[in-house]
């Protein structure tokens, strides 16, 4: 299941719908998304995550993708400029389930995808990647997206290597302790692959 990829393809769809016609008051983005992404075929739940954590509390999200022993988390936010608490709200969320994964020896990971119909702030953009939570808004699409928009070799190539260096779930994730300190020239890298991708007209 290219999880990401449809996302993006989901937050595309609603651009387009914006941009067509007026949305009407008390449109929910999640509700969009959810039915986007049933119609791509992904099983959606929304509902408490029936996976042990730390604290002994169960937490919802916006929308849940199981994906075999993977549990993807995704949180939608319309909002014209996403704060950082609501970055730190999320993740923590995902930690708390990720150590209690940990602690219980569940054999499960999750990884989360923070989806905003603006562009995230950079400082947000670093900090969910340190947990693996991958940002994603109309000026930063994901790997996959950018795999599947451009044919030239040495743009695949990089693209690959930065797709693997990106790909750690939690609870995976806390082993990596060198992680963190190459978020930023990760980010970078793929801020710049995106350029050149939308640049060429590929994108």
């Amino acid at each position: 299941m290219d999880v990401p990829l449809l996302v993006f393809r989901a937050l595309k769809s609603l651009s387009k719908i914006r941009a067509e016609s007026s949305i009407k008051a008390g449109f929910r983005f999640e509700d969009h998304m959810k039915v986007m992404l049933e119609k791509y075929g992904l099983p959606i739940k929304r509902k408490e995550l029936e996976l042990p954590s730390f604290t002994g509390q169960k937490h919802q999200f916006d929308i849940t993708i199981p994906d075999g022993n993977l549990y993807w988390t995704i949180e939608c936010k319309r909002e014209q400029q996403v704060e950082k608490a609501q970055a730190y709200a999320f993740v923590a969320k995902i930690l708390d389930h990720a150590l209690g994964v940990k602690l219980f020896h569940s054999n499960c990971e999750l990884r989360g995808i923070f989806v905003s119909q603006t562009r995230l702030k950079e400082t947000i953009r670093k900090y969910l990647l340190c947990f693996g939570v991958l940002p994603m808004d109309p000026n930063l699409p994901p790997i996959e997206y950018l795999l599947e928009r451009t044919g030239t070799k040495s743009l695949r190539d990089e693209l690959k290597m930065l797709k693997s260096q990106l790909s750690l779930s939690l609870p995976s994730l806390l082993e990596e302790k060198e992680y963190a300190i190459k978020i930023d020239g990760l980010l970078k890298h793929w801020e710049r692959l995106c350029e050149i991708v939308i640049s060429n007209g590929e994108a």
